[in-house]
């Protein structure tokens, strides 16, 4: 009944949303007042699904639907991060999509609050043809609309491909008839179950699996999952637990032994493999669901010059913030005729000489220096624990080298000490002005603030 046809992936159509999750210490009535620790991530049955099958080594395509949003976009740099193939349809005027969560100590997680504007939402029949392309399994998350659920199962079942619907909502239970011999398994919480029967006016998981025609799966958290099969034959399946006691959810066991069987296992081997499997699939669902490192990235990205891959100004005020130098030097750095170049030679020359002056400026400097470029031609570099006279040599390195390149440039260098109790902003300042004393000198020089001050300290940044 779950053999596939050997195509090549697996088609995941649902949700894939923010996930806010709130967590604290004491056993108190589940707020997320007080809360002790925050996680931002990705959520949605339909996410997780295909992060578990792409873990289990299988292709997992996801088709899902969310605003047409920065934040949209974000996440779905996230989730292609994690090897997901993603068909998103970006839609305008849609809401965001999030979950927020909230566990106390000592009870389970609970939602507080959710929108998922996924279950409104029709997929065209040409998408659901498209994305149908070459899979081998279709798992439908019940967030999505009766209307795209029936659809997609019919195109699926067309093709011959076994579809898996995963959780039951209320609208679902409603039009669950119209599923009646597309689907090939139904994985539901015990809630949900009784829906199931209520709906189709059976008093047994048996019968509507019989009425259903098709495996149900009824999974119940730590107590694992209770299978019942068209033929009334049953199976109890216990849950699969990590080293560190952490319980792969139900849904995604069940999925997983699903899956063992759509690639022609019997029943008793996937659900074996499932359970091997159980420490790397919490471990690598507990990885994807963070947004950590995708926003840490972005932010690298913003505090970066896209063209000489040095600090922005931005990025270099919340680097001297975050480091709280005791001293150093600032220098102004700022090419001679570099317009010159730009107007006779073209703009792509003039970007040359820019990552040129860059490789300069790395090259005299060392690791811990901080080298921004501020804006246009102009560059300025903190010298760390340097006092004037030292950074003047640093400055003479660099104008040298960039004399002995002979690109059409040389450079004008203008350098002051950090005094305290300054801005950084203020600091600049005066390092500007003495790179154009030094530029009014004849360019292609080095400008000392004179007199150098006795006291340097930490160069305070602005808010």
């Amino acid at each position: 009944m779950l053999e596939s046809n050997s195509k090549s992936c697996s088609l995941i159509v649902g949700s894939a949303h923010l996930v806010i999750r709130t967590r604290s210490r004491q056993k108190a009535e589940m707020s997320a007042q007080g809360a002790d620790k925050v996680n931002i991530g990705v959520g949605g049955v339909a996410y997780q699904t295909a992060t578990c099958l792409s873990t289990l080594g299988i292709k997992a395509r996801l088709l899902t639907a969310w605003a047409d949003s920065d934040l949209s976009r974000l996440l779905g740099q996230h989730i292609s991060g994690n090897g997901i193939e993603l068909m998103a349809d970006e839609v305008p005027d849609m809401e965001t999509g999030a979950t927020v969560n909230h566990a106390a100590e000592g009870r389970d997680e609970t939602v507080l609050a959710s929108a998922i504007p996924i279950s409104q939402y029709n997929f065209h029949p040409s998408r659901i043809r498209y994305a149908l392309n070459g899979v081998d399994a279709v798992y439908l998350d019940a967030t999505l609309s009766p209307a795209t659920m029936i659809s997609m199962a019919s195109h699926a079942n067309k093709s011959q491909v076994p579809v898996v619907a995963i959780g039951v909502t209320p609208a679902f239970s409603q039009d669950l008839l119209g599923l009646e011999g597309l689907l090939t398994a139904l994985v539901v919480t015990p809630e949900q179950s009784e829906q199931v029967m209520q709906r189709i006016g059976v008093a047994d998981p048996s019968e509507a699996a019989q009425r259903l025609d098709t495996m149900i799966f009824v999974v119940r958290a730590e107590r694992g999952a209770v299978i019942y099969r068209p033929d009334t034959e049953r199976m109890r399946l216990v849950p699969p637990t990590s080293a560190d006691g952490k319980t792969l959810p139900g849904d995604l066991f069940a999925v997983c032994v699903i899956a063992g069987m759509i690639r022609g296992e019997p029943l008793e081997v996937a659900a074996n493999h499932a359970m091997r499997m159980a420490a790397h699939l919490v471990a690598c669902l507990l990885d994807s669901n963070g947004l950590t490192h995708v926003v840490r990235g972005l932010v690298d990205k913003a505090d970066r010059d896209k063209l000489t891959g040095l600090l922005t100004r931005g990025g270099f005020t919340d680097n001297m913030r975050k480091a709280q130098y005791e001293s150093g030097s600032i220098l102004v750095v700022d090419l001679d005729n570099f317009k010159q170049v730009n107007d006779t030679k073209g703009h792509d020359e003039g970007d040359r000489v820019l990552v040129d002056t860059a490789d300069i400026l790395r090259t005299c400097t060392r690791t811990a220096d901080l080298i921004c470029r501020w804006g246009g031609d102009e560059f300025v570099v903190f010298l760390p624990h340097t006092e004037p006279r030292r950074a003047r040599q640093v400055a003479n390195r660099m104008r040298a080298m960039a004399e002995e390149r002979a690109n059409g440039v040389t450079l004008s260098i203008g350098v002051v000490a950090g005094l305290k109790g300054e801005m950084l902003v203020e600091g600049v300042k005066r390092a500007d002005q003495a790179m154009y004393r030094a530029k009014r000198g004849g360019k292609n020089c080095i400008e000392v603030e004179s007199p150098i001050p006795r006291e340097s300290a930490p160069v305070e940044v602005a808010a």
